[in-house]
């Protein structure tokens, strides 16, 4: 998977998206876990046809929030102990989501996604980016942030494209 991989499957979606949610979470004390929330507060002001929402540690706080928004997609972003070195940006298989996406969250990101697609229907793409460490009170690491800021890049050439 790559950054590529995350191009293509936007591309590919986007002509159907409706309200579309990119939503951020993690834990942004915990070094590289932020880079969910990281990536929501540069893009929110900026975003013209996505919405952001920056759900932190607890996004099984959301889903009743994100149904009520009414969303054809749901992009989540987070870190993932996908292959590849640190910063490596991939897609992550809904059906593995629990695999991939560490518990710093309060409940498995598998249960809150199967709840937030039993209020509404809505397609969900996951992006993780590959943590290089989780430590405490440390920044994120200089990989994770040039990657993010890649992704970002690519996040806001896409809200572009449906401007045209």
């Amino acid at each position: 998977m790559s950054l590529e991989d995350v191009r293509r499957t936007l591309e590919h979606a986007l002509p159907a998206m409706r309200n579309p949610i990119i939503m951020g979470m993690g834990n942004d004390a915990n070094a590289d876990d932020g880079v969910g929330p990281f990536i929501i507060s540069k893009l929110a002001r900026k975003m013209q046809f996505f919405k952001t929402l920056d759900t932190g540690p607890m996004p099984e706080n959301f889903p009743t929030k994100i149904a009520s928004m009414k969303p054809s997609h749901v992009i989540i972003l987070d870190a993932a102990m996908i292959d590849g070195p640190p910063g490596t940006i991939g897609l992550v298989d809904i059906e593995k989501i629990d695999e991939f996406i560490f518990t710093t969250h309060h409940i498995p990101l598998g249960r809150t996604v199967k709840r937030l697609k039993g209020l509404w229907p809505c397609e969900i793409i996951i992006i993780g980016i590959k943590p290089e460490t989780l430590d405490i009170g440390e920044p994120m690491s200089p990989q994770v942030v040039r990657s993010a800021e890649a992704l970002m890049k690519l996040l806001l050439e896409m809200d572009g494209k449906t401007q045209k």
